[in-house]
């Protein structure tokens, strides 16, 4: 299953948008998953010399819950969305768009339940 969600185009990220540094080009996925009903969560990055060379963004839903070997409380949050947007630094400095997967395997949340998840209060 595999679904897009209905977004405004001028946000949605493309392979080969250009920021003059990390923290914009993550602050504008951030702002495309809050327009579009998701929550976003940082990756994995590479550094090297001290300066980060490739970052990852996910939807809060990517990954697997890790087995504690206690009684399931709660409702499992991470169900592998494959959605994502990964950065690279380029070499005038700035960070460009590499990788994009805009598809996810959950329904958006709707206004009402965003203002209930810990990462939009």
């Amino acid at each position: 299953m595999n679904r897009t969600f209905d977004c405004p185009i001028h946000l949605k990220p493309s392979i080969g948008m250009v920021f003059d540094k990390l923290e914009l080009g993550i602050g504008f996925y951030e702002a495309y998953a809050k327009e579009c009903g998701f929550v976003s969560r940082l990756g994995s990055q590479k550094v090297s010399k001290d300066v980060v060379t490739h970052k990852a963004c996910l939807c809060n839903k990517a990954g697997e819950c890790q087995a504690k070997g206690t009684k399931q409380r709660r409702q499992r949050t991470r169900i592998s969305c494959p959605a994502r947007v990964n950065f690279k630094r380029i070499p005038s400095g700035q960070y460009q768009i590499y990788a994009f997967v805009e598809g996810h395997n959950h329904m958006p949340q709707t206004p009402l339940t965003m203002v209930h998840l810990t990462q939009t209060r």
